[in-house]
């Protein structure tokens, strides 16, 4: 009686590892997974061209602004006259720290507007596995935050460079060639609902790609 346990335990042991492999071998042949991915939006920071005090601010984290909208007032060094400063585009303020009265130069941020309507995931595939990617194929979208929920996607861009190609360092030469490592190229995945189910720019990422 107890070998014949032993031997169907046995069996199950061995079943549960081949079911296991069979899982991993048709799991990598169906999808390319990765867990390097995040939510994103197309961001626009406001500013202004010449310096000076800003006069006023109307606009706070939160708010909703039509591009062209007035945000608040500035007056230059050398003039009283009022200036506009409008929004770059229509979107969500999603940073300020921006208060009436204050000095303002050109290139100094005085607020972040996130287009929250286009938001999607942008994911770095590993460089060995990037020519199994397509634009078209769908992707299942999992939020580190809420990992109940499953979003449905597509891949819509590939990136046309790899790693850090573009970096300064890169770019002038001055990099170690001795260290090889994999690189990733960024993919971009447009996926729907994302902005109704609490989603934020900024939250991780799980995705897999249907190949």
């Amino acid at each position: 009686m107890k070998r014949m346990v032993s031997s169907i335990v046995s069996m199950l042991v061995v079943l549960l590892l081949v079911g296991g492999i069979f899982y991993m071998i048709n799991n990598r042949s169906n999808y390319l997974e990765t867990d390097n991915a995040r939510i994103t939006a197309d961001l626009q920071p406001v500013g202004v061209a010449a310096a000076g005090k800003l006069q006023a601010w109307n606009v706070n984290v939160g708010d909703t602004v039509t591009q062209g909208d007035a945000l608040g007032t500035e007056t230059s060094g050398t003039s009283t006259t009022h200036v506009s400063i409008t929004a770059p585009l229509t979107g969500t303020v999603i940073q300020t720290n921006a208060t009436a009265g204050q000095i303002i130069a050109p290139g100094q941020p005085l607020a972040m507007i996130a287009d929250l309507s286009k938001m999607h995931v942008s994911a770095y595939i590993d460089e060995n596995t990037i020519s199994d990617v397509r634009v078209g194929q769908q992707v299942d979208v999992y939020v580190d935050a809420d990992p109940n929920l499953t979003l449905n996607g597509r891949v819509s861009s590939i990136g046309q460079t790899a790693g850090t190609f573009l970096s300064p360092s890169v770019v002038s030469g001055s990099t170690n060639r001795d260290t090889k490592q994999t690189q990733r190229v960024p993919v971009s995945i447009t996926v729907d609902n994302l902005q109704t189910n609490g989603i934020v720019p900024g939250m991780n990422a799980s995705i897999r790609i249907h190949k």
